[in-house]
């Protein structure tokens, strides 16, 4: 198969996925570039040609290609085309190794800082790349992408995973590492750590119930790593906790959606409107969408009828006509601390203490 053919098989956009397509489209002439696929000099396909192979809007070649640019991956020349540029100059710099659980690697949080701390790391002349992990099964496959990326040389380690495994490999092969939450890394070495907490704005919903005269809240969470319901307890406010599992459906991200609108017209519909409480609580941007769609279908109208709060993520949040009281992560923002600390790393300091990521609390119309 020719390069060509080859670039065009890398070209396959997943809809489903939370992702952008344009994001898509990005990192899969950026992994072509760095996989040799692409060569310096080579002119990729225009975007007219790209939104007809892929079927998609111009839009989607033409914000891929401005992030490329932004990159100095590729660039547009008059009367040629966009022309893949030489990285003579990331080189240089060196490799900054990012490391995500393949569980992790599609979702909206993780995707969107990888792509923002990429970029900013690529404008300071570094190579990045990728290694997912496979799932937790032990097997030999598990590590195949981090053990290839890590025989190269690489000046930094950005890691989202918890398994002492994962921290073992990269640390035994000399490359500093930062691990992006709390994982089993104790006692390693030559680990640093930044928090990542997404319960940090629960104090500040609970006060806000608290200082309103909140009576009760009911949660409905997919997961757990965002439960309010003890912290609600503790100040004498009645709470109920309803854990939901996704539903059968195309993606995954439908699958959660489907369980928050079925969950509350299940618990909410006919006669048992009057079982609302002061405040519905939503802790999954998708739960969220399917929750509120729910309760526009039952009639039930939002702070009216009842309060709502919810845990969202800048720029995939729901859609809603009030503004809406949130717990708030901004993965773009978070990105940009992240790669200010890790700036202080390679230039041989410690990070700060009180490195963590935590959402924002964000008093709105729905509550």
């Amino acid at each position: 198969m020719d390069r060509q053919a080859k670039f065009w098989e890398r070209l396959k956009l997943n809809r489903d996925c939370a992702v952008t397509l344009s994001a898509q489209l990005a990192d899969a002439v950026r992994e072509a570039v760095d996989d040799g696929i692409l060569k310096p000099g080579d002119v990729l396909p225009s975007q007219l040609e790209l939104a007809a192979r892929l079927g998609t809007s111009a839009r989607v070649p033409r914000e891929a290609f401005a992030v490329l640019a932004a990159e100095r991956i590729a660039v547009a020349r008059p009367r040629i085309g966009c022309v893949v540029l030489p990285r003579r100059a990331s080189a240089k710099r060196g490799r900054i190794l990012f490391v995500v659980r393949e569980s992790m690697a599609i979702g909206y949080y993780v995707t969107v800082f990888e792509n923002a701390i990429r970029s900013l790391f690529v404008r300071k002349g570094f190579t990045f790349v990728k290694a997912v992990l496979g799932s937790r099964c032990g097997c030999r496959g598990e590590y195949t992408e981090l053990d290839d990326a890590l025989s190269h040389p690489n000046v930094l380690g950005i890691a989202f995973d918890e398994e002492e495994e994962t921290f073992r490999r990269i640390r035994s092969a000399g490359v500093p590492l930062v691990a992006i939450g709390i994982g089993n890394y104790r006692g390693l070495g030559g680990v640093e750590e930044v928090g990542f907490d997404v319960g940090g704005a629960i104090p500040d919903f609970v006060e806000h119930c608290r200082r309103a005269n909140v009576r009760n809240v009911v949660q409905f969470s997919f997961g757990t790593s965002i439960d309010a319901v003890p912290r609600l307890r503790a100040n004498g406010i009645q709470a109920e906790g309803v854990a939901l599992d996704p539903v059968r459906a195309r993606s995954v991200q439908e699958g959660i959606q489907r369980a928050g609108m079925e969950a509350v017209l299940h618990r909410y519909g006919g006669d048992f409107k009057q079982n609302l409480p002061d405040v519905l609580l939503f802790t999954d941007d998708y739960l969220d969408s399917g929750a509120l769609l729910a309760l526009a279908h039952l009639g039930i109208r939002i702070p009216t009828g009842v309060r709502v709060a919810v845990f969202s993520n800048r720029g995939n949040g729901p859609v809603h006509p009030l503004d809406l009281t949130r717990m708030e992560m901004d993965p773009e923002a978070d990105a940009r601390k992240v790669f200010g600390w890790l700036r202080q790393v390679l230039a041989g300091r410690p990070l700060p203490s009180d490195a963590a990521l935590r959402p924002r609390y964000v008093r709105a119309a729905s509550f």
